[in-house]
C-alpha cells in the first residue's frame, strides 16, 4: 500500500479490527511454539513492514506493543498496514494498546490533525472505537505478561485488568509506568510528571503472585534498542527508528524458553 486508502476502505478496517479484537482488556494466547514482540513504531513504516516480513518467515505470530502513530513520518499507512495483516491473520497478530493509542494523545501530537486533513469524523469516530477495543495487555503461553508501559501498584492481580476501564487511574499506569533499577516498590515518574516507576520488589511480587516468568513491554527509547532490567525479569524493546538519537530498533524473539532482542534493521 503505496497511497493513503480512501475513507471507507479505512473506516470498514478499523470497524472490522475492532469487531474481531472484543475480547477485553487482557488477551490470553498458548503460542507456545514461540512468538516475536515488537515495541512502539511511531508511524515508521519500515520496521512494521519488516517485522511482519520475518514474522511470516519463522512462522510464529507477534504480538505489537503500541504506539503505532504520532511522530513519525507514515502513521496513516503504519497503522493501515497492521490494520490489514490482523484482519487477514487475525489469530497470528496481536494488537495491543500504547498510551498513543488514545483521541486526545492524538491531538496534542500530530496524528489527529493528518487525519483531519484527509478524512472526515467518521474516520476518527471509527478509530476511537478501534483503541477502545484493544487489549491493554496479554500473557502469553502462561509465562510472559506484554504490557506497553507497565504494572501498576493498583492492578497487582492480572485477573482483576479485565475489570478496568480506561478512563481509571491504574488502568492508565498500564499504559505509562515504567521501572527503574533505583526503586524498590512504587514511586512518582518526576521525569514523565505523571504516573508511576515501579522496581525490583514490584515486579518480583507481580511475578509470583501471577505465576508468571517475565514481562515485555515497550514506551522507551533506548539507544541500543533494548533494556534488561532486574536480572532479566523485564526486557524493554523499541522499534521505531532514528528516534530520539538512536539507530536501532528492535524486536524480541521469544522461543524455547529463550527471549532474544533481535535488530530489525540498521539506519545507513
Amino acid at each position: 500500500m503505496n497511497e493513503i486508502p480512501p475513507e471507507n476502505r479505512m473506516i470498514s478496517l478499523l470497524d472490522d479490527v475492532a469487531y474481531i479484537c472484543q475480547e477485553g482488556n487482557l488477551a490470553r494466547r498458548g503460542w507456545k511454539e514461540g512468538f516475536m514482540a515488537v515495541g512502539d513504531t511511531h508511524g515508521h513504516l519500515k520496521p512494521t513492514r519488516d517485522a511482519l516480513k520475518i514474522s511470516e518467515e519463522l512462522g510464529l505470530p507477534v504480538v505489537f506493543l503500541g504506539d503505532y502513530v504520532d511522530r513519525g513520518p507514515d502513521p496513516i499507512r503504519n497503522l493501515y498496514t497492521l490494520l490489514e495483516k490482523k484482519l487477514e491473520k487475525p489469530h497470528k497478530i496481536l494488537l495491543l494498546r500504547g498510551n498513543h493509542e488514545d483521541m486526545l494523545v492524538n491531538q496534542t501530537y500530530d496524528f489527529h490533525d493528518q487525519l483531519q486533513k484527509i478524512y472526515s469524523s467518521s474516520v476518527l469516530d471509527s478509530l476511537e472505537n478501534f483503541y477502545n477495543s484493544l487489549p491493554v495487555a496479554a500473557v502469553i503461553s502462561d509465562r510472559y505478561f506484554m504490557v506497553h508501559g507497565g504494572i501498576s501498584e493498583y492492578v497487582l492481580d492480572v485477573d482483576h485488568i479485565p475489570f478496568l476501564h480506561p478512563d481509571q487511574y491504574e488502568y492508565q499506569e498500564l499504559l505509562w509506568n515504567d521501572p527503574s533499577e533505583t526503586v524498590d516498590w512504587f514511586t512518582p515518574n518526576r521525569l514523565r510528571g505523571v504516573y508511576s516507576l515501579f522496581g525490583t520488589t514490584a515486579v518480583d511480587h507481580f511475578l509470583e503472585r501471577n505465576k508468571l516468568e517475565m514481562i515485555i513491554r515497550s514506551h522507551v527509547c533506548y539507544p541500543k534498542g533494548y533494556h534488561w532490567f532486574f536480572d532479566g525479569r523485564l526486557l524493554s524493546i523499541f522499534s521505531a527508528p532514528d528516534y530520539c538519537g538512536n539507530s536501532l530498533c528492535y524486536y524480541a524473539l521469544i522461543k524455547d524458553n529463550y527471549v532474544v532482542p533481535k535488530p530489525l534493521f540498521y539506519l545507513e
